[in-house]
């Protein structure tokens, strides 16, 4: 009981339970930073763009740039770093190549419905759109 306690507890710092185009679930905003000067791009997620740009920006002996952010479902980043192995760089960091970058331009343009087919997500796709819900970052807060 306490253990199932913890990890909803842990989960709901980062992500929130709620009705979106993928369905009913937790969602986080999923982002790409570009690192320019080492030619690297970063793929996380947050549930504050805000905060997490602040954070990066102050820890970084680089120039940051923010490429892009959606609301995915929470495992979409698992599933992008997976997606992404073979351009693997470092934690979180990625080689700017080609599919790092048509992946970010997915996450720049709110495309969540390719991106989650382009990272292997087809089975979470649904014919699930409530009403209300956009599929972007602009409504879907």
């Amino acid at each position: 009981m306490a253990y199932t306690h913890a990890v909803s507890k842990d989960l709901n710092r980062r992500a929130r339970r709620r009705d979106g185009p993928f369905g009913l679930r937790y969602y986080a905003i999923v982002y790409a930073v570009e690192a320019p000067e080492v030619s690297r791009i970063k793929f996380g997620r947050t549930l504050d763009m805000n905060q997490r740009m602040a954070s990066l920006c102050g820890s970084s002996p680089v120039e940051l740039k923010l490429i892009g952010s959606c609301w995915m479902p929470d495992d979409a980043e698992a599933h992008i770093h997976q997606y992404l192995a073979d351009d693997h760089s470092h934690y979180e960091w990625f080689l700017r190549t080609e599919r790092t970058r048509a992946i970010a331009a997915l996450i720049a343009s709110d495309r969540v419905v390719e991106l989650a087919h382009e990272i292997g997500m087809s089975s979470v796709v649904t014919e699930h759109m409530p009403s209300g819900v956009s599929w972007g970052r602009t409504s879907f807060k």
